[in-house]
């Protein structure tokens, strides 16, 4: 990310009905405090990026951290258009594979807004565990909604049955010298 990103993402989330349902859920933040927000508790965060294009079609992130009980919180924002497509998920993976490799944590947490449990497709619930529920904890577009609290442990993730033989370029490149913050 760079900082000619912050104004493209910043409308993104703006745009209904996502502006109730990703990092701000609604809230007014300005233009100029906006990309110290999108870093606050920030690990890692990357752009989801269409190759052939260079389209960004989502962000992804894990944030809050929790080195002494190997824990952070992972999150996903796949735009609008690219929603059905099903492989800005890849994104995800890849980050995932990430931070599994780069640091020592031994669970990543999703807060998911029950509404927003369809953005994971067909592939992600087989590995993600539904450990928490906070009944009706968001207000969305008049309702009260659930925030499924979903979690991913390391073991789970490298016993995936369909394997990581493709493991990620991002892997890769690290593997080839010291990562680069």
């Amino acid at each position: 990310m760079t900082q000619g990103d912050y104004e493209f993402l910043r409308i993104q989330e703006l745009r209904a009905p996502d502006v109730v349902s990703y990092r701000h859920r609604g809230r007014s933040v300005s233009p100029e405090a906006y990309p110290e927000s999108m870093w606050a508790s920030v690990l890692t965060q990357h752009l989801i990026v269409e190759r052939s294009t260079d389209q960004v079609a989502g962000i992804v992130a894990t944030y809050g951290a929790d080195f002494v009980n190997g824990t952070a919180k992972m999150a996903v924002f796949t735009f609008a258009p690219f929603r059905s497509q099903g492989w800005p998920l890849e994104g995800m993976r890849l980050m995932i594979d990430f931070v599994f490799y780069a640091f020592p944590l031994r669970k990543l947490y999703a807060e998911v807004l029950e509404p927003n449990l369809t953005q994971f497709g067909r592939g992600f619930p087989t590995l993600l565990e539904e450990e928490g529920r906070l009944k009706e904890h968001a207000f969305i577009g008049g309702n009260y909604v659930d925030q499924v609290i979903l979690t991913l442990t390391r073991e789970r993730w490298f016993r995936d049955p369909r394997g990581h033989e493709g493991r990620s370029a991002l892997l890769h490149l690290t593997r080839q010298g010291p990562l680069v913050p």
